[in-house]
């Protein structure tokens, strides 16, 4: 199995490190990594956000769905 390497723009590469340090010292918890920007994170309160985990927005909305799901007797 050979190695993959895609080479980075060391700019590129800077300001992301910079956003993410951002982003570390904000009250917006980093669950996947991913591009470090407002929109790949997920506020929620203490409660949700430990219930919910790593788990993306459309993933956490399709578990609370399946909760509030009336049974089928």
């Amino acid at each position: 199995m050979s190695e993959f390497y895609a080479p980075v723009d060391p700019d590129v590469l800077r300001r992301e490190r910079a956003k993410a340090r951002e982003l570390r010292q904000s009250p917006w918890p980093l669950g996947r990594g991913g591009r470090s920007t407002r929109g790949n994170v997920v506020p929620s309160c203490k409660t949700c956000n430990t219930n919910k985990k790593a788990l993306v927005p459309l993933e956490w909305q399709a578990y609370l769905d399946r909760l509030h799901a009336s049974p089928t007797d």
